[in-house]
């Protein structure tokens, strides 16, 4: 009877000590598979460049952000972008994809600028900084340096 009683219990044991490796590995494959984009931005914005006079502010952040997340970028209340960074999808490779697409609005004094370097989004690879300049004629430039990476 002891002996058909320990074995119950070393069995049992082996099925906990099992399941419990298979709830672990199921939480560290969900965690691999949920990854970030990190958008490292550098906002250069000029105004009055058609006066001779040019007054330079300079804005750099890092921005963390989900698949298809939202990232609001502000210098006071002349200037906000609002970038959407995506993995492009690529059926030759499983997971995330070396491309980001990314697409924005550039608010300029409260009004949205409808032909500004967002017109179509896009296309970044991992770790190429690139950078848009947007300039109008009533003296402001705005000179935007995105460089895209993951967590």
């Amino acid at each position: 009877m002891e002996k058909l009683k320990k074995y119950f219990v070393e069995k049992l044991k082996y099925k906990m000590t099992l399941k419990m490796l298979l709830m672990l590995m199921v939480l560290f494959i969900s965690f691999n598979g949920y990854t970030k984009i990190i958008l490292n931005t550098c906002i250069v914005y000029k105004k009055g460049i058609d006066k001779g006079l040019v007054l330079v502010s300079e804005y750099h952040s890092v921005e963390e952000v989900d698949n298809y997340g939202m990232a609001s970028l502000k210098i006071k209340d002349e200037l906000e972008i609002l970038l959407t960074a995506s993995f492009i999808d690529d059926n030759q490779f499983y997971g995330p994809s070396n491309l980001i697409k990314i697409d924005g609005q550039l608010i300029l004094r409260k009004k949205i600028v409808q032909n500004s370097f967002f017109n179509k989004g896009i296309h970044i690879p991992l770790g190429v900084s690139q950078t848009l300049i947007y300039q109008n004629d009533t003296g402001h430039m705005v000179e935007l340096s995105i460089t895209p990476e993951v967590r």
